[in-house]
């Protein structure tokens, strides 16, 4: 359970850290978040995780696309193109701007919209990992009702608010929906936590690592994680030759073209995989 316990740890500690730093005035967005979580996830070598180098890909601000997760289960491999997102907070909600625009001109685009592009061009499953910290204060503005996260909690182990603090979310149609509402005069691309969490099926990135026989049964079998929409989606029957070349030389020359498209131009940060037949026993 090391690897879950690492998962856990990390979660716990963005929960805590984000308010603190805003107390302290440091800057600490989602990249920082991500490099630090990226970094211990790297740096821990446990025997079942690889990093691969890549040769380079283009500032996530302008791919939509963080990195890549290859992780075994026991019915084989699913690759996951993820993009992540610290909460914001205003007045009233808590919010993400999944409506930020990358480019310029007419050639701006949704980082939204650049993840699911790239998800379909990669045969990949989207997901956003949703960094959070809420106020369950019921005298602050804003907060957030717990019983809230309690009813729409969807791991089967007990309720940990602090798991919130890293959560997953695939890119579906109840997500589009919620993300595509045209802002008012004035406004923002801006989309409200507890709409997300209600429609779209939030968990703990924990749950990425539950083996019950295939990704699609979910910890507690009865609310299957929205990862892939069919069965085929990032589904490989097994690791392609040039990921366990990677493994074994550690890096890429070059992104393999039968896996990553040059026509879309848009590669991950950084490529991690999970390789073992039994996640849940580690």
């Amino acid at each position: 359970m090391k690897i879950k316990k690492l998962f856990e740890e990390l979660a716990s500690r963005t929960w805590e850290v984000i308010p603190l730093t805003k107390k302290l005035n440091i800057s600490y967005g989602e990249k920082s978040i991500t490099s630090h979580n990226l970094l211990e996830i790297s740096r821990r070598k446990y025997g079942t995780i690889r990093v691969i180098e890549t040769p380079g890909g283009q500032p996530e601000s302008k791919t939509g696309l963080d990195w890549e997760f290859w992780i075994q289960y026991k019915d084989g491999w699913r690759r996951f193109a993820v993009q992540a997102k610290k909460v914001k907070v205003n007045k009233t909600k808590y919010y993400y701007d999944f409506g930020y625009l990358v480019g310029t001109g007419a050639s701006k685009k949704r980082q939204f919209d650049i993840l699911k592009q790239y998800a379909n061009a990669n045969n990949s499953i989207p997901l956003y990992c949703l960094y959070n910290n809420l106020s369950l204060d019921p005298h602050a503005s804003p907060h957030i009702d717990k019983k809230i996260l309690e009813d729409d909690w969807r791991c089967s182990q007990e309720f940990e608010v602090e798991q919130l603090g890293c959560t997953f979310v695939r890119v579906s149609k109840n997500l589009e929906k919620i993300v595509y509402v045209v802002p008012g005069k004035g406004g923002t691309w801006s989309s409200p936590f507890q709409d997300i969490y209600k429609a779209c099926k939030v968990y703990p990135w924990r749950c990425l690592l539950c083996d019950y026989g295939s990704i699609y049964s979910s910890c507690n079998r009865q609310d299957p994680p929205p990862l892939a929409e069919e069965e085929e989606v990032g589904y490989y029957s097994d690791l392609p030759p040039a990921l366990r070349n990677a493994i074994q030389s550690g890096s890429f020359s070059e992104w393999p073209r039968n896996l990553y498209s040059y026509d879309l131009g848009h590669f991950p940060g950084q490529v991690f995989i999970l390789e073992n037949s039994r996640i849940d026993s580690l």
